[in-house]
């Protein structure tokens, strides 16, 4: 079953990245559409956003949870539980970026720096499940 779990969780945490990093752009091509005055039709990506991203979301978190369990990664050290935390943060990512599609209130600037620091949180999830350093 794990050599199932693997590529399926690696594939997950894949369209989620390119989802993120996806969305970001496109969200800050969206916030300077509105400052121009003109109205963006966003309702694709909202679409591609809820069956995309929570899609992805979802598969990640239960392959990642049957592997975790199925390593004893929990006692393992605590690696994990900052992999878990570092997660977290990212989905708030994905949430902010979610309703950005709905609202279009944030700035070019502030979308900018979710999507890097999106793209941060993601290298240092990587790294966790790749290096285990401690």
């Amino acid at each position: 079953m794990v050599q199932i779990l693997t590529p399926v969780h690696v594939v997950s945490i894949s369209i989620m990245l390119m989802l993120i990093i996806a969305e970001g752009v496109v969200a800050v091509r969206f916030s300077s559409q509105k400052a121009q005055g003109v109205i963006p039709d966003t309702t694709g990506w909202r679409r591609i956003h809820l069956m995309g991203y929570h899609t992805a979301m979802v598969a990640a978190i239960f392959t990642g949870a049957v592997l975790a369990v199925t390593n004893n990664s929990f006692q393992s050290g605590g690696w994990l539980h900052l992999k878990i935390g570092l997660l977290v943060l990212l989905i708030g990512i994905g949430a902010v970026v979610g309703k950005q599609f709905k609202n279009l209130t944030l700035s070019k600037g502030v979308l900018t720096g979710i999507s890097l620091l999106g793209i941060l949180l993601s290298g240092g999830i990587v790294y966790l499940a790749v290096y285990r350093p401690f």
